[in-house]
């Protein structure tokens, strides 16, 4: 048994390469929705920044904030769609193991 879990975290350890690519599309998706964050958060603050250190209210706009959370569902959603298009087998199987994972989880948690 300890021979089978070896070769088991093994194969998953060799595999997260594959994983990276598998999720490539999602990951370049993250890095941009952090970018547009990055940007809204600037345009927020630099205003405040450049304000004189005695003025009470700074004027500032809200909206890239705003335009940033309404985009970020679907550009994930669209990213995770193209990742599981062009990856269909591992899709399957790892939809598989979560209901496998899930139903072992449910049965060890049902009162006896």
């Amino acid at each position: 048994m300890p021979h089978q879990l070896a070769i088991l975290l093994l194969r998953s350890l060799g595999d997260l390469p594959a994983r990276r690519r598998r999720h490539a599309r999602l990951i370049a998706a993250l890095t941009t929705l952090i970018g547009a964050c990055a940007e809204a958060a600037g345009a927020v603050y630099e205003p405040v920044a450049a304000a004189p250190p005695g003025q009470e209210a700074v004027d500032v706009s809200l909206l890239p904030c705003i335009q940033v959370s309404l985009a970020a569902a679907t550009l994930l959603d669209r990213a995770r769609a193209e990742d599981d298009a062009r990856w269909p087998a591992a899709v399957a199987w790892e939809r598989k193991e979560a209901r496998r994972t899930y139903a072992a989880g449910a049965s060890w948690q049902r009162p006896q």
